[in-house]
């Protein structure tokens, strides 16, 4: 969870548009990471 609250720290000073891609591009691989750990 740490990963996600950093990537958006970082995000908060990008254009709209680049914090969508952002966090689309990071989360998605973090929220996988997160569901193999804890669900599969």
């Amino acid at each position: 969870m740490h990963a996600l609250y950093t990537m958006v720290r970082q995000a908060a000073s990008a254009s709209i548009e680049d914090h969508l891609q952002l966090r689309q591009e990071q989360s998605t691989s973090m929220l996988v990471k997160l569901r193999e750990k804890f669900i599969d």
